[in-house]
Order: structure tokens, then sequence, then C-alpha cells
């Protein structure tokens, strides 16, 4: 964990909805896991009952839905201008005070969906319409926001009898909205049961893992490159690949001013799939 404690803004908060022990209990694990690095935070719940830990500011108690509703409804309970809610089951692996910048220019961000679920019944023109995740959602207080939340919440209610998740809703929603939305870096919900690219340090995991330490340091171990999460293996992997395909590749990195010369000397540059043009044909 940093050793370095970074302090956060009063008017920027943490939200987590939990209802039920099990998640009451996650959500409290996950909390002591982000006041490790961010001892200052502001954390509010919303359950259905009175909690005995000190590591919430505001214990909202509300009546459950038992559905996704338990969310939709409640985002809007956050006392914080600036909020980043989380899912209960999300570990936060390193100081993670930069994400609040990103209100600066947006209302609202949430990092997409992995995979493309093919839900029936969207509005016209939404066909197409990629999800987002909403287990991780960073969001300002204002009207933009309480008027998505209100859209969100009455389109999950009318589609709930078919479509279960809260996830089409929310981007049906930001879609019928005047909100200024931003997408966050895979790096801040690492849904670490699936495939992903990573660019950066993971910020948040976003996923059951029976070992987040673990996980959290296959994902941060150290490369010069982009690395691919493999969820079969729980390991990274180097986007250019291991062994004698990185060696390739370093040596044609090595060569190519070489090449590139020969090429110009030839007159053999642009795309090999096209010989006879260049990249940017000006005829």
């Amino acid at each position: 964990m940093s050793s370095s404690k970074i302090t956060l803004p009063h008017s920027c908060g943490f939200l987590y909805v939990a209802f039920g022990d099990k998640y009451r209990a996650e959500a409290v694990a996950s909390a002591k896991r982000l006041l490790g690095f961010h001892p200052d935070a502001r954390i509010t719940i919303v359950t259905e009952t009175d909690i005995n830990e000190t590591i919430f500011e505001n214990v909202i108690k509300k009546e459950p839905f038992l559905s996704y509703m338990d969310k939709v409804a409640n985002m809007s309970c956050s006392p914080y201008d600036q909020t980043l809610f989380l899912d209960t089951d999300t570990y936060v692996c390193e100081d993670i005070s930069e994400i609040f910048g990103l209100l600066t220019y947006y209302d609202i961000c949430i990092a997409p969906e992995v995979g493309r679920p093919y839900w029936k019944s969207l509005p016209t023109g939404l066909g197409e319409l990629r999800e987002c995740n909403t287990g991780v959602i960073l969001f300002k207080k204002n009207t933009e926001t309480d008027n998505l939340f209100l859209c969100w919440r009455q389109t999950y209610k009318e589609r709930e009898a078919f479509d279960y998740h809260d996830q089409t809703s929310m981007a049906i929603a930001i879609a019928q909205t005047n909100v200024r939305f931003g997408l966050l870096p895979n790096e801040y919900n690492l849904r670490a049961n699936h495939c992903q690219v990573l660019a950066r340090q993971v910020k948040i995991i976003h996923a059951r893992c029976r070992n987040y330490e673990l996980v959290a340091n296959r994902l941060n171990m150290p490369m010069d490159v982009g690395r691919n999460w493999l969820p079969s293996t729980y390991r990274c992997v180097p986007i250019y690949g291991v062994g004698f395909a990185r060696l390739l590749l370093v040596l044609k990195l090595k060569i190519a001013p070489i090449t590139k010369l020969l090429r110009r000397i030839l007159k053999k540059e642009g795309d090999l799939v096209l010989p006879d043009q260049k990249r940017f044909n000006k005829d």
C-alpha cells in the first residue's frame, strides 16, 4: 500500500449502497481499503439498518427494493458535491484522488461495459447502444445529474420486467438527457473476470476475488509496454507477446531507422499492402 496520503477536497466523497449482511460486510471491507490510501475520505453508505462502524460519516437508512433499483433509486442520496460511487465488490489499489479532476469537464463519468449484450426493445436509433458499467460512477451534484438519475429510475422501472440489469437503462438515460458524459479508463474499473487491455497502473479492481492483493500485484507488475489481463490465468501478458515474439519486436524497433531510410531511397514508402501508393496520396 502506498505510503503517501493524498488529501481530498472536502467537497468530495464516496458512496456505497449495500442492503443485506453480505453486501454490508463487503462495503465495510472496501471502505477500509479506501481509507488506507485516503484516511480523510468522507464515506456515506445507504442501507436498511444501523452499522456499528466509524468509517462511515453518514448511514442513510432506506427500505430495500431487492433489485438493482436499490442502486438506481439511491444514487441521488449522496450528500457530497462530487461523489465517487463504488460497488461493494471494489478494491482500491492506490491513490485515486486524480479522478475527481474529470468533474471539471463532465457531470458524470463511467467506464464502458466489457462485452456488449444485445438487449431488446431499445429506443429508435439506439440499436447499437454501448453499455457502461455502473459499478464505479463519478458524478457531481447538479440539475443535469438530478435529471439523469430521475430518467434512469423511470427507464429502469419501464424495462425491469424484461431487462433485469440497470446498465442499459443508464445508457438510455444518458442518451436522453443533457448530462455532460465522460468515459473512465478501465484502470479505474478493472473487471478482473474479463480480459482487459491495460496501459497504466490499475486503480480500482471491480470483481469478487479470493485474494485481492495477489490479483493487484499481478495486474500492476512492472512492464515497459501495454499488457493484456487474462483472467483464465490471473496474469498479465505484454501486448506484443513474450519470449521470442518479444525479441523479434525489439529487433524490429532497432532496425526501423535503417529500413525507413532504405524505403525512402527506393521510393517504397507507404503501406506495403498498397505498393503503388503512399499512405496519404496527394494526387
